[in-house]
């Protein structure tokens, strides 16, 4: 078993070998392991995509449900600003009619007052007539309440002026009020044409400026009301207290009225002055008649004015709602667009889906088997590296661990199918960008600089070589992309066709493999699992180049010529100097990610050929 895994077999007994591989290895189960193969590759494509749908759609759920929240929060805002409007009003009206009650409480009082002064100054009068002798000190205590009833008018008077006065406040502070809300409206009137995020920050901003405002009104609002309240309150007590003292007043008078009956002949030296204070008095009378009109005119105004800003507050309250249904509105028909974008979107990634499984589906034995060899290697390097210091262990030891567990391996390659993604590198795609814009003379020259040890394989031992499928009778064909395949420059990241490779038979410098070998050369199976992988990417390079080629000149694609084979330690030498095409060739996809992806038109491709016969070597084979 170990002899039939080392064997290499020359040009020339290729078709032996292949016989001899079609009895070990049937058809039948070479194309279940390549069915296997594509179903795994387009599950995993299939599971992908479907992620990425699943998280765009989730995160098109997300919108959807801050949409309606925002609109659910609007709408309770806007019942709150109802109910707190309705609130205002009552509240108004509340005190429209304390004040009025309080209103009328004052004219009553005055009313009655002037009836008792009248009251009391004809009893006076009278009392004074009948007793003409009074003192002078009386008239001089009674000149002294006439001015103190004369301050306590002008206090009334006062305490009116600023009654008004407050009232006006109220009716600036709420014009104000109005003007800052109308400010806000014309403000959100803008603002509603920004983007959604700016929209939602600027809501969050509005609803904190309100509800500052709103606090900050009603602490004014509380503030002012409990000032102007105290300062009535303790009017209202003044006169009160004044009131007492004039009724004890009023009393002593009287009393005082009664001792100075014997006095009268005094009294009637003052019957002019008598005369004059009731006139004093009958003009206060018509001032407090006056007084009495103005205010009933200014209750009536200011009935006026609170029906108005009723009116107002219900038309603004009425165009906020139309508001906000048109948002409503708005919103529902970005809701509709998300959906038909969603749709749009799946539709694209079916059509991607089909397009990959036909991609897949077309590919050769051939691109699969070196495919298959290249994930086999990577996988074998990655188990030595885990397991052995790649200083200690010898070939020997290496090769032995590969034929104990080469089915293994084969079955931990399905099964790592699953979880990876398989990336088809074209011909041109792993060249430099300096290769691909030279001649194609020149491209020939710098693919045959990285090839050395051209050596002819009737001198080597058949037993210590790499055999390769024969190319020349293999009815394959390569996946294609039909007018040439597009690649990006990684300088100015445009799309460029990819020229057409010449065939290196025509060059004059180029030498067959299997001519004499020089000194340098070395075995397969004596290269390490990194060597091992660098060869078979450049196998798989020089054979799709070659067959691109073969295409582009539109000549047999089937007789494509066996590749020279370079050694390992020129491969690592060019690798690391940078100076040769093929020595930037073995990067990883995770190194090349950073390049961007290749934009390449895609086609109505062909369909496959037949499979041919010929059998061909699984990995763990030919390792």
């Amino acid at each position: 078993m170990s002899e039939q895994k080392n064997k290499v077999t020359s040009p020339r007994g290729g078709k032996s070998g292949a016989k001899k591989e079609a009895e070990v290895l049937p058809d039948t189960q070479m194309m279940d392991l390549m069915l296997q193969e594509k179903q795994i590759v387009a599950t995993t494509f299939a599971n992908l995509e479907l992620s990425n749908t699943k998280s765009a759609l989730s995160k098109f759920m997300e919108l959807y449900e801050v949409a309606k929240r925002e609109n659910e929060a609007l709408r309770s805002q806007l019942r709150e600003r109802d109910e707190d409007s309705i609130q205002v009003l009552e509240y108004l009206r509340m005190e429209l009619a304390t004040k009025t009650t309080a209103l009328d409480s004052v004219e009553r009082q005055l009313k009655n007052q002037a009836e008792a002064n009248e009251k009391n100054i004809t009893s006076v009068t009278s009392s004074l007539r009948e007793q003409i002798a009074t003192k002078d000190e009386q008239l001089s205590s009674l000149n002294q309440s006439i001015i103190r009833l004369r301050k306590e008018l002008e206090d009334l008077s006062v305490f009116s002026r600023e009654r008004q006065e407050l009232l006006l406040e109220v009716e600036c502070s709420k014009e104000s009020h109005q003007a800052m809300i109308a400010k806000y409206e014309r403000e959100l009137t803008k603002l509603r044409f920004q983007t959604i995020e700016e929209k939602v920050k600027l809501k969050a901003a509005e609803s904190e400026m309100t509800k500052k405002f709103n606090a900050e009104v009603d602490a004014r609002a509380t503030i002012l009301v409990d000032v102007k309240a105290k300062s009535i309150h303790e009017n209202n007590k003044n006169l009160a207290h004044d009131k007492a003292l004039l009724e004890k007043e009023v009393s002593d008078l009287v009393t005082l009225t009664t001792e100075v009956q014997a006095e009268l002949k005094e009294a009637q030296r003052c019957g002019e002055i008598d005369v004059r204070l009731q006139q004093e008095a009958m003009r206060h009378a018509a001032k407090l008649n006056k007084v009495a009109r103005e205010s009933d005119a200014k209750a009536q105004l200011l009935e006026a004015k609170c029906l108005s800003m009723t009116a107002d507050n219900e038309m603004r309250l009425e165009r906020e709602r139309r508001d906000r249904v048109v948002e409503v509105e708005q919103l529902k028909s970005t809701i509709s667009s998300l959906s038909t974008n969603l749709e749009r979107h799946r539709h694209e990634l079916i059509r991607t889906r089909q397009l990959s499984r036909t991609l897949i589906a077309q590919r050769s034995e051939l691109e699969n088997f070196f495919y298959d060899a290249l994930e086999d290697v990577k996988h074998m390097r990655s188990d030595t590296e885990t397991k052995l210091s790649p200083r200690l262990a010898p070939s020997s030891s290496i090769m032995s661990h590969t034929r104990g567990t080469s089915a293994r391996n084969w079955h931990d390659l399905t099964e790592r199918h699953k979880s990876t993604k398989t990336f088809s590198v074209t011909p041109m795609e792993v060249l430099p960008m300096d290769v691909r814009r030279s001649s194609p003379r020149q491209q020939s020259r710098a693919i045959r600089s990285s090839t050395v040890g051209t050596s002819s394989a009737r001198s080597v031992r058949s037993t210590d070589r790499y055999q390769l499928p024969e190319l020349a009778h293999s009815r394959t064909e390569q996946p294609h992309l039909g007018g040439g395949v597009f690649i990006t420059s990684p300088r100015t990241g445009d799309p460029e066709e990819a020229p057409a490779i010449p065939s290196l038979r025509d060059d004059p410098d180029h030498h067959d493999m299997f001519e004499a070998p020089e000194a340098d050369a070395q075995r397969f199976t004596d290269l390490s699992w990194g060597e091992k992988e660098l060869v078979i990417r450049s196998l798989l390079f020089y054979v799709n180049q070659m067959f691109y080629q073969r295409r582009a000149e539109g000549g047999d694609t089937d007789a494509v010529p066996v590749p020279p084979v370079a050694l390992p330690s020129q491969l690592s030498h060019r690798a690391t100097s940078g100076n040769s095409a093929v020595g930037r060739l073995p990067l990883s996809i995770t190194e090349n990610r950073s390049m961007g992806p290749t934009p390449v038109s895609i086609p109505t491709l062909p369909p496959r050929p037949p499979l041919t016969g010929k059998a061909v070597r699984t990995p763990s084979a030919a390792m």
